[in-house]
């Protein structure tokens, strides 16, 4: 066998390869997740800012590409947070925001592991309008 032979049949199985591990990869993910998609795990965060005395002034939303950073932060500055899928309230930038504008800023977090923008679409719609 040639070696342009050879590259042709591991280009395709490579391939196949590649389209196997995807859908094992996002079944794993699917099961996983399942209970986020459920809508179970975002009531926290409404409820947190429904019951909210003041309305936040700022509110992050996004992934735990959002959700990470500020979680960090917070612990590193001020120690123990709450439960890290539970964390609504971003005390460092809050601080920050209200003492570069001389005023109570409240800053809420509404971003959740592994949601899309879609599904924080659909949260801020449906419990920050208004």
């Amino acid at each position: 066998m040639s070696a342009s032979n050879k590259s042709r049949i591991f280009k395709p199985s490579l391939f196949a390869g590649a389209i196997v591990l995807f859908l094992l990869i996002n079944s794993a993910a699917s099961f996983v997740f399942a209970k986020y998609k459920e809508g179970v795990h975002e009531d926290f965060a409404a409820e947190a800012i429904q019951k909210s005395t003041t309305k936040p002034n700022v509110v992050f939303s996004g992934s735990s590409t959002v959700l990470y950073p500020l979680y960090q932060l917070d612990w590193s500055t001020y120690g123990a947070q709450p439960a890290f899928e539970q964390y609504t309230h971003v005390h460092y930038v809050e601080d920050a925001l209200s003492q570069q504008t001389q005023r109570k800023v409240q800053v809420n977090n509404i971003s959740f592991l592994g949601f899309m923008i879609s599904d924080d679409l659909f949260i801020i719609k449906n419990y920050l309008e208004g």
